[in-house]
């Protein structure tokens, strides 16, 4: 597994490199993954989604089920490239999202989610 400073390296080479964001989203899953968290994809298969402009990822972290805590909320990611851009579906989707307060965030590397877990 890579240390967190070699995150960061790869992940500022794949930006040189203009890396597609399937190994972008690849690099983010298995860094959540590894600090604990469940990680569920939201496209099926030939990367098609299962509800138009819905987000890539549904993150769900640990909660210490032994204190009296709300659990942490699930955290919505869309994976784009350094160049990528929101589709109007993606944009509307993040929105309604919002709107009834789930956390969304774009993420281009890991740094993006790094803040999260």
């Amino acid at each position: 597994m890579k240390t967190r400073s070699g995150y960061h390296q790869a992940t500022k080479l794949r930006a040189l490199l203009q890396e597609p964001e399937s190994a972008i989203e690849r690099d983010i899953v298995r860094y959540l993954e590894f600090h604990g968290c469940l990680v569920i994809p939201t496209h099926g298969p030939r990367n098609r989604p299962v509800v138009e402009g819905i987000p890539d990822l549904l993150v769900y972290r640990r909660w210490d089920t032994n204190r009296l805590s709300t659990p942490p909320a699930p955290l919505w990611i869309e994976v784009k490239t350094w160049e990528g851009k929101l589709s109007t579906e993606q944009a509307d989707m993040i929105a309604r999202l919002t709107e009834r307060g789930a956390r969304v965030i774009v993420a281009r590397s890991v740094e993006d989610v790094e803040g999260v877990v």
